[in-house]
Parts: structure tokens; C-alpha cells; sequence
């Protein structure tokens, strides 16, 4: 749901109640990626709310080239990567991958935790540029040209995670199944 354009005029002007609506518009959705991304209730609660905070200080530099949602979505991605990395640092590992809690099912928040588990651990064995492009496509439905846009990178790229990532995830689930039949 993108936010009407008066909103969006008075959220510019630094108006707080314009924040309380676009909050309401798109914060589920921010959650689910930052969730997503970051593979933590607790770090996905702080960052959604670190990226609403940074939407209400730079409201008056968004120019209107993309929907209000793909530059939501855009500064939430860039926050997650900044947050990835700060994890990274403090770990003192080189390892990209993401410890991963328990993710709800991307479609109703339900389901069996096992299943939830599974898609944490699949979703953990992705480095975080592929994480973001499957999450972005697959579980929030974006195209392309919105997954290009909130990434900033060109389409062809956005295929190319898309698809070294699916070929990741299908070795990955080929491999636990064939060790079930063990």
C-alpha cells in the first residue's frame, strides 16, 4: 500500500502523524524483510524501527523517481547489509553467513516450527545479496525492476543472484533430502 501524496507532503515537512500513517502502511512489510534479512525477531523489531527513523529524517530527499515503497524498501535493505556487517565485525568472522533464529512462514506467520526452521537455515546459507533478492522476489512478490531499484543494481544482476541463489537452495534441499533417506 503506498502512502497517498499529501502524506507524503506532510511527512517532507516533518509532520509526525504522516510518519504514524506511513508506519501503518508499510511497516508489516519492512519487518518481514528486515526479518528476513537479519534472521532475528529482536533485530528485526530494532531495525524496523531504525528504518522508519531514518524515512522521517530523510523524507525531504526522496525525489519521487521510484514509488515511496521501493525507497522504504531500499533504505531497509541498506540498513540490514550495514546491520549484517556490524554483526560480522563484532563476531570477528569473515564468514558471510547469518545466525538464524526462527522464521515465521512468509505467507501466514504460521506453520509448523520445523518448517520455519528449515527456512531459516536455507535462507541462512545465503550470502546477504542473495538473501535480499530471493526475499524481495519470493516471499515479498517484487519484480524485478523493483528488486533492481531498491538494490541498485541492473536487472541482469538481479537475475543472476536470483539464479545462483535458486540453484543454492535446490543443492541445498536435494542434499537434505537425500541425508533424510539415510
Amino acid at each position: 500500500m503506498e502512502p497517498d501524496p499529501e502524506t507524503l507532503d506532510r511527512l517532507r515537512a516533518g509532520e509526525r502523524d504522516a510518519l504514524a500513517a506511513v508506519y501503518a502502511a508499510l511497516a508489516d512489510r519492512v519487518y518481514r524483510v528486515t526479518r528476513n534479512l537479519l534472521g532475528q525477531d529482536a533485530d528485526a523489531e530494532d531495525a524496523t524501527q531504525e528504518v522508519f527513523l531514518k524515512v522521517f529524517q530523510h523524507a525531504a530527499s526522496f525525489a519521487g523517481r521510484a514509488r515511496f515503497s521501493t525507497w522504504v524498501h531500499r533504505i531497509a535493505v541498506h540498513h540490514c547489509y550495514w546491520r549484517l556487517r556490524q554483526r560480522r565485525r563484532r563476531a570477528g568472522s569473515q564468514d558471510a553467513a547469518v545466525e538464524v533464529g526462527t522464521l515465521p512462514d512468509p505467507r501466514d506467520g504460521s506453520g509448523p516450527a520445523d518448517a520455519r526452521d528449515l527456512l531459516d537455515r536455507m535462507l541462512g546459507s545465503l550470502n546477504a545479496e542473495q538473501r535480499a533478492a530471493v526475499v524481495l522476489r519470493e516471499v515479498e512478490g517484487l519484480s524485478y525492476q523493483e528488486i533492481a531499484d531498491i538494490l541498485e543494481v541492473p536487472i541482469g544482476t538481479v537475475m543472476s543472484r536470483l539464479n545462483r541463489a535458486r540453484s543454492l537452495l535446490a543443492a541445498d534441499a536435494a542434499r537434505r533430502m537425500a541425508h533424510e533417506r539415510i
